[in-house]
């Protein structure tokens, strides 16, 4: 009997598997709108190593709920790595179609880690990730697995994000596959991460945070992120 890998491991060992030289990414249930496939297929450029769209909420029926992904996940129009993918995990991986040689390319998926996140990351860093502002899936939500793209005051939710956007930045700095400003922008991306962590541990406003103000805005979302980050350490208390 094959050893169970996890849902991350067995889309990675999917697409490494398969012949095709772009690959689509769903779910069982989910149900693509017409002309998907063209659509996202058309921005699949020699520069594009991965693609993602936005998708309509509905329940198992398949009616529409109130929202978008876009609208949940605060996605903008245009995300890349500097101005969104360092602060959010926006891509969903049953939205995304994405090239088998750039999978094949990147370092090992690490243990733990969701796949979309992953590819997201490593695309995005390299300037290959596009995205559509269009909904060109139906995505549905069951009443046990209800999607929660939203804010949390939650230091025990935020400190499982942060540990694995920690774990995906120490696997990309432990490979060659930075360049030296790619490298440097991780390095720092991680030192705010760690800052983050100490912040949450020690539930207190420090000198630390004065030092990280401007990296609020860099790395996370701005003063939405500081708000937030009050709203922890007071509850906390």
């Amino acid at each position: 009997m094959k050893k169970n890998l996890g849902y991350a491991k067995n889309f990675d060992s999917g697409i490494k598997s398969i012949s095709a030289e772009v690959i689509a990414l769903c779910d069982q249930d989910d149900f693509w709108l017409p002309n998907k496939a063209e659509l996202i297929l058309n921005e699949m450029d020699y520069n594009t190593e991965m693609v993602f769209s936005d998708a309509y909420l509905v329940d198992e029926k398949l009616n529409m709920l109130e929202k978008k992904l876009s609208e949940l996940g605060h996605i903008k129009k245009v995300p890349t790595f500097n101005n969104q993918i360092c602060k959010d995990f926006i891509v969903t991986g049953a939205t995304v179609f994405i090239n088998r040689d750039f999978v094949l390319s990147i370092p090992e998926l690490p243990e733990n880690i969701p796949h979309d996140a992953w590819y997201s990351i490593c695309s995005a860093i390299k300037r290959k990730i596009k995205y559509i502002n269009k909904p060109l899936i139906l995505y549905r939500q069951h009443s046990n697995n209800l999607i929660g793209i939203k804010e949390t005051t939650s230091i025990s939710s935020k400190k499982k994000v942060l540990q694995v956007r920690m774990d995906i930045y120490n696997q990309l700095l432990a490979s060659s596959y930075l360049n030296e400003s790619e490298y440097e922008l991780i390095y720092n991306n991680k030192l705010f991460i760690e800052y983050k962590f100490k912040l949450y541990n020690e539930i207190r406003i420090s000198m630390d945070f004065f030092k990280n103000f401007f990296n609020y805005f860099k790395f996370d979302n701005g003063f939405r992120a500081i708000v937030r980050d009050y709203m922890i350490i007071n509850n906390k208390k």
